[in-house]
């Protein structure tokens, strides 16, 4: 359990979770000041890390609320990070598309439009994923960390239609990566 900004309450916020865990294969859950979270996306490279975007409508608290992160006996919690997201005035509280990789691959895509709002993340990374056949560069930048920068998040508010960014692998040591898009 973790006391995290949510944001002001409002009727139409929704929280998005980012969760880096050095743990793999596990089904892992999450709640928002007692409101179960939906598992949008999950990026698992199968040896030992994973990441999983949640997301829900969590309408009520403002400041500081629980988020509890659970994965069961099997997960390792020393090494759990996450950044959470408030989000208003979108059209729809349900994820738009996702993507992911983990190191066996090299890149993978997800279509944009004018006005979406991307969420990216990587695990075990100082850095934040690289993405090309894109003129825009992240809004902003977030670097979690305890005992190592598990969880480097960033985001964008798409201002123009593109076909489609790619998430591609830059390093040897890159994990996995995955990104969810709102509207």
């Amino acid at each position: 359990t973790l006391s995290m900004d949510i944001g002001t309450a409002s009727a139409d916020r929704v929280i998005v979770l980012a969760v880096a865990i050095a743990t793999t294969g596990l089904t892992v859950t999450a709640t928002v000041n007692g409101v179960s979270m939906t598992r949008d996306k999950v990026q698992d490279e199968g040896t030992s890390r994973m990441t999983v975007f949640f997301s829900g409508l969590v309408t009520s608290g403002s400041g500081a609320q629980n988020v509890v992160i659970d994965g069961g006996a099997g997960m390792n919690y020393y090494y759990v990070e996450v950044q959470a997201f408030s989000i208003t005035g979108l059209t729809s509280n349900l994820v738009k598309a996702t993507t992911g990789f983990n190191f066996a691959a090299s890149s993978s895509t997800i279509a944009v439009d004018s006005g979406d709002i991307m969420i990216a993340s990587t695990n075990d990374l100082y850095l934040t994923p690289n993405w090309s056949g894109s003129t825009e560069a992240p809004g902003t930048l977030y670097n979690s960390g305890v005992y190592q920068p598990l969880n480097a998040c960033a985001t964008w508010t798409i201002a123009a239609t593109n076909a489609a960014f790619t998430l591609s692998q830059t390093q040897t040591d890159r994990y996995l990566a995955a990104a969810v898009t709102f509207r």
